[in-house]
C-alpha cells in the first residue's frame, strides 16, 4: 500500500504527504458529516540553507481547509490539497500565533482555535547524531497529555509507513480509536485503485464490521402473525371472555361483549354507508367509552379510522379532513358544533344519535379485510405549512403489536391505562395490548391526565399494570405528594422524546421491581422499531438513555448522506425497514418518494427504507443512542412540531417581514418553543405579539404555539447569507419579549412575587 501511495502520487504531480492527508480529511469528513475540513500541520521552518544546521526549534503550524461538500472524486480533491498545500507553503514564514492574533476567532479553553485535528508527516531520516565525546540516543517520550482532540503521526520508513495515533480521551472511546486505523487503510487502499471515485462512494468498513453492522444486529426474523386483521384478533378474545371488563372510562364500563356488539352496531350501519377497505372514517371524540366503540365499529367494517383531537383548532380540523377526504365522520353531541363545515361528509354523534343504529344487528360482520388494507391514517406536523397524513396499514401493525407484546413480555388479562391522545400513535398499543390479549383498558380523560393529582386518585382506586406515556408528562406526573401512586405496577414504558436517568432513578426508588422500557420510533414506521430494557443503572452513564434495538422484523441502518453503513460509533441517520414501514403520505406521491427510499441491502423486492431524520450512533453492545435531528423537527410534549410549518404561516402574516421559530432548553428538562419577530418597518402596533399570538392559535393546536415570542431588527445570518440559528438570542436575555396585557406589580409583595416567577419562568417579565 505504500507503494501504491508514492506511485499515485507521482502520477498525479503531488507528494506523499499531499495523499495522505487528502485520505485523512476524507476519513474525518465521514466520521463528522461535515464537509469543511480544517486540519492542522507542523512544519520545519528551516526553508533556508543558513538556518538547516543550527540547533533549536524553529516549527511553525499551517492550517489547511479542504471543501468536500459537494463529493468530489479523489484526483480532484488531491489536486485540491495540492493547491492549499503550497499557497500554505508559500506563507509558512507568518506565525500561528498572530494569524490567531489578527483573525479573533472566537475562543474557548477546550480546544484549539481554527482546528481541533493534527496531521503530522515524518520523511526526514533519523540519522544518528555524532557528537564528540558523547553518546546519543533517540528517547522516545509521552507526555500523558493529548495537545489536541486527534493526532495521527506518520513515519515515512524506508519499506512502509507507521504511525501514532494520539487522542482526548474524554472524547473518543479507545475501540473507536482501534477501528481508525484500519478505516484510514481502507480508504487509502480505494484511492490507490481508483482515483476517480467520488470521495463518497470510495470503501471504508472492513467486511467484518459490515457483518456486524448489516447482519449481525439486524437478525430480527420472527415469524408473521397469523390473523389477517386486528379487529379478528379482538373478535377472538371476546370469544374467549365475553363477560370480562374490556374497557373503563370514569365510573363506566363495558365488557367484551358489549363492547363487541356496540361496536357490531356501529359497522353495520357504516357497511350500509359503503365503508368498506380502503375507505376512511373520521373520529372525531373525547377519550371516552364512545371513542372506543367508534374505533371498533371503523375496523369490524373494514374501514380505517382518522382520529382528530379535539383540542385542535378549527382551521387544522378543516385542513386534516380536506386531505383525508372522509365520507363519515363520527363524533359526539358536544363536540359536534366545534366541527368546521362538513361539506359532503355524513355526521354521526354516537351518544345523541345512537337510537338510529339500535335495529343494526350485534352479530360479528364478515370482515373483509387483508393485510395490505388501511388501519388508520394519522396527521403529523408538516414543514410546508399542512399536516400530513401517514397511511399505516393492518400488516404493519400486526407485527408491530405481537414484536412488543414478546419484547414487554406481558401475560394476558393486566390492566392497561391510556393517557396520551389518540390523535397520536403513543396511545394505540394500550388499546390493542390490552383488548386483544383480555385485558382491561382504563380511558383516562384529558382533563385528569394533565392533573397529577387527580391520575394519582384514579390509580389508587383502579389497579393499573401497564402505562405508556411521553417522558415528560410523566415528569409532570411524579410532581405531586405521592408520587409512587402514579407509577404502574408491572411496566412502564416511555416514548415519543428522550428519556434521562434521573426520571429513571426516581422511579426505581420508589417502585424497584418496576419492568421499565424506552421505546422509539416514528409514525411512518408503526409506533415503536426499537425497545431498551432498562435494566443496567451504573454510575457513570451519560447523556439520554439509549434507544434500544430493532423489535421483530425490524431492519436498522446507520447511514451517511449517500445511504452508505457508518462505522459504529460514528454519527448518521437512522433509516429503518422491514415489517413496520408505512405505506407512505396520504395523497403525497412526491413526499412518500422523498422520506421512503429504495432498501439497498433488502433481500425482499421492492422494499423500502423510511429516512427517520434522525441522528443517532451505534454503541459498542448493538444499542441505538439519539444525538438529535438532522432538520428543523423537533419534540414536544411527545408531538412532532415541523418548525417549517409554524415559520410558514408566521412568515405569511402580512405585519412580518420574517420569522424563525426554534426549540430552546436553556434549563435543562424545559423545552419551549420561541418565536424571532422582524415587523415590516411600519409596524407599530404595540399589541403585535397578542395578534400573532391569537393568529396561531387558530390555525394550531396549543403544543406548537410558541411561548416565548422575541422581536428582532434582523435575523443573525451566517456567512453564506442563510439563518444563523445558533445565533438567535435566548428570550430571557432581552428586554423585547413581550406578554399579553401586562400588568406591572402595584406594591412591594407583588414586585417580591414577579421577581420570583421572573426567575423561575426564566422570562424577562412576569405581569
Amino acid at each position: 500500500l505504500t507503494q501504491a501511495v508514492r506511485s499515485l502520487s507521482q502520477q498525479t504531480g503531488v507528494t506523499p504527504f499531499m495523499t495522505l492527508l487528502a485520505a485523512f480529511q476524507i476519513l474525518l469528513q465521514r466520521y463528522t458529516r461535515q464537509g469543511d475540513i480544517v486540519v492542522g500541520t507542523p512544519i520545519a521552518g528551516r526553508n533556508r540553507s543558513e538556518s538547516e544546521g543550527l540547533i533549536g526549534c524553529f516549527i511553525n503550524t499551517l492550517v489547511l481547509r479542504s471543501d468536500l461538500t459537494h463529493n468530489p472524486r479523489a484526483a480532484e480533491l488531491l489536486q485540491q490539497v495540492r493547491h492549499a498545500t503550497l499557497e500554505a507553503y508559500a506563507h509558512q514564514d507568518l506565525p500561528f500565533e498572530k494569524l490567531v492574533e489578527e483573525l479573533q476567532p472566537e475562543r474557548s479553553l477546550s480546544y484549539s482555535p481554527f482546528f481541533q485535528v493534527m496531521f503530522i508527516f515524518n520523511n526526514m531520516s533519523q540519522s544518528a547524531l555524532q557528537l564528540p565525546g558523547l553518546e546519543v540516543e533517540f528517547l522516545v517520550t509521552d507526555s500523558g497529555t493529548a495537545k489536541f482532540d486527534l493526532s495521527l503521526a506518520l513515519e515515512d520508513g524506508p519499506e512502509a509507513l507507521s504511525g501514532t495515533l494520539t487522542y482526548n480521551t474524554d472524547l473518543f472511546n479507545l475501540e473507536t480509536i482501534q477501528r481508525l486505523p484500519d478505516h484510514f487503510q481502507i480508504l487509502l487502499e480505494g484511492i490507490t485503485a481508483n482515483p476517480q471515485q467520488r470521495v463518497a462512494d470510495l470503501p471504508l468498513l472492513p467486511r467484518s464490521e459490515l457483518q456486524q453492522l448489516l447482519v449481525e444486529w439486524n437478525q430480527t426474523s420472527a415469524p408473521l402473525p397469523a390473523a389477517p386483521s386486528i379487529p379478528q384478533l379482538f373478535e377472538a378474545q371476546v370469544a374467549r371472555t365475553p363477560q370480562a371488563l374490556a374497557v373503563t372510562c370514569e365510573d363506566h364500563s363495558y365488557t367484551y361483549r358489549e363492547l363487541n356488539e356496540r361496536a357490531n352496531r356501529l359497522a353495520y350501519w357504516l357497511r350500509q354507508r359503503g365503508i368498506g377497505p380502503e375507505v376512511r372514517v373520521g373520529l372525531f371524540m373525547d377519550r371516552s367509552l364512545d371513542l372506543m366503540v367508534g374505533l371498533w365499529g371503523i375496523l369490524k367494517a373494514g374501514g380505517a379510522y382518522v382520529p382528530l383531537d379535539p383540542l385542535y383548532p378549527p382551521d387544522r380540523l378543516r385542513a386534516i379532513l380536506q386531505s383525508a377526504q372522509v365520507p363519515v365522520l363520527l363524533t359526539q353531541a358536544h363536540l359536534a358544533h366545534s366541527l368546521p363545515e362538513p361539506g359532503a361528509v355524513e355526521v354521526l354523534c354516537l351518544d345523541r344519535d345512537w337510537p338510529a343504529l339500535a335495529a343494526c344487528p350485534t352479530d360479528n360482520l364478515a370482515i373483509n379485510v387483508v393485510p395490505d388494507n388501511l388501519m388508520y391514517v394519522l396527521f403529523t406536523s408538516g414543514s410546508t405549512g399542512q399536516p400530513k397524513g401517514v397511511a399505516v396499514q393492518q400488516r404493519s401493525y400486526l407485527n408491530y403489536l405481537q414484536a412488543v407484546l414478546k419484547r414487554l413480555a406481558l401475560p394476558s388479562g393486566l390492566s392497561y391505562a391510556i393517557v396520551s391522545t389518540f390523535a397520536a400513535d403513543l396511545g394505540t398499543p394500550m388499546v390493542y395490548g390490552a383488548l386483544c390479549t383480555g385485558g382491561q383498558l382504563h380511558v383516562i380523560p384529558y382533563e385528569r391526565a394533565v392533573d397529577p393529582e387527580a391520575v394519582a386518585d384514579y390509580f389508587r382506586r383502579h389497579r393499573i399494570d401497564v402505562m405508556k406515556l411521553v417522558p415528560s408528562h410523566f415528569d409532570n406526573l411524579l410532581m405531586q405528594p405521592d408520587p409512587a401512586s402514579v407509577i404502574p405496577q408491572q411496566r412502564l414504558i416511555l416514548a415519543g422524546e428522550a428519556s434521562q436517568w434521573g426520571t429513571l432513578d426516581k422511579v426505581r426508588s420508589l417502585r424497584p421491581e418496576l419492568v421499565i422500557q424506552n421505546h422509539y420510533g416514528p409514525t411512518e414506521t408503526t409506533v415503536s422499531v426499537l425497545a431498551y430494557a432498562v435494566e443496567t443503572w451504573s454510575a457513570d452513564r451519560a447523556g439520554a438513555v439509549p434507544l434500544g434495538r430493532p423489535l421483530d422484523n425490524i431492519q436498522v441502518y446507520v447511514l451517511d448522506a449517500y445511504q452508505h453503513p457508518v462505522p459504529q460509533g460514528v454519527p448518521g441517520e437512522l433509516c429503518l425497514g422491514g415489517a413496520g414501514v408505512a405505506r407512505g403520505y396520504l395523497g403525497r406521491p412526491d413526499l412518500t418518494a422523498e422520506r421512503f427510499i429504495p432498501d439497498p441491502f433488502g433481500q425482499q423486492p421492492g422494499s423500502r427504507l423510511y429516512r427517520t431524520g434522525d441522528l443517532v450512533r451505534y454503541l459498542p453492545d448493538g444499542n441505538l443512542e439519539f444525538l438529535g435531528r438532522l432538520d428543523f423537527q423537533v419534540k414536544i410534549r411527545g408531538y412532532r412540531v415541523e418548525l417549517g410549518e409554524i415559520e410558514t404561516l408566521l412568515s405569511n402574516h402580512p405585519v412580518l417581514q420574517d420569522a424563525a421559530v426554534i426549540a430552546r432548553e436553556d434549563t435543562p428538562g424545559d423545552k419551549r418553543l420561541v418565536a424571532y419577530l422582524v415587523p415590516q418597518a411600519a409596524q407599530q402596533d404595540v399589541n403585535l405579539i397578542s395578534q400573532l399570538r391569537d393568529f396561531l392559535r387558530e390555525r394550531l393546536p396549543d403544543y406548537m404555539v410558541p411561548t416565548a415570542f422575541v422581536t428582532l431588527d434582523a435575523l443573525p445570518l451566517n456567512p453564506n447569507g442563510k439563518l444563523d440559528r445558533r445565533a438567535l438570542p435566548p428570550p430571557d436575555q432581552t428586554q423585547r419579549v413581550v406578554a399579553d396585557a401586562f400588568s406591572a406589580p402595584r406594591n412591594a409583595l407583588e414586585e417580591h412575587l414577579a421577581a420570583v416567577w421572573t426567575e423561575v419562568l426564566g422570562l424577562a417579565q412576569v405581569g
